[in-house]
Formats: C-alpha cells, sequence, structure tokens
C-alpha cells in the first residue's frame, strides 16, 4: 500500500523519484526533489523498497 511520503518510480522509468505528497482516491500527486510534479494512479507506480535508495533519498531513519 501507498501512503503519504512514501518514495515511488513511475512503472517502467527509474531515472527520476517521486515523493508522494497527497492520495487522492485512487490517484496520486507526486513531487521529485528538482520539484517536478506528476499526477498517476496508484496502479502506474512502483514503491521503492531498496534500503539504499531510501538511504540515498534520505528516507530512513538510522537508530
Amino acid at each position: 500500500m501507498i501512503q503519504f511520503l512514501d518514495w515511488v518510480y513511475p512503472i517502467g522509468n527509474k531515472a527520476k523519484a517521486y515523493s508522494v505528497r497527497e492520495v487522492i482516491g485512487n490517484k496520486l500527486a507526486l513531487t521529485a526533489p528538482d520539484y517536478t510534479r506528476l499526477y498517476l494512479e496508484m496502479s502506474e507506480v512502483e514503491k521503492i523498497t531498496d534500503s539504499s535508495v531510501l538511504l540515498e533519498l534520505g528516507n530512513v531513519e538510522l537508530i
């Protein structure tokens, strides 16, 4: 399940990661670090689960 502030890639294009900024029903408002915006359906994105990518994006807390 994709939630607010998760990091995702558009399916088929892993050139740029996007942060989920808003969930509107089945649609997501996404923003990249360079402020590029996308609006896609949940079925059109893939959640990033690779810990090295998440660490690079700053979305992991180290304990």
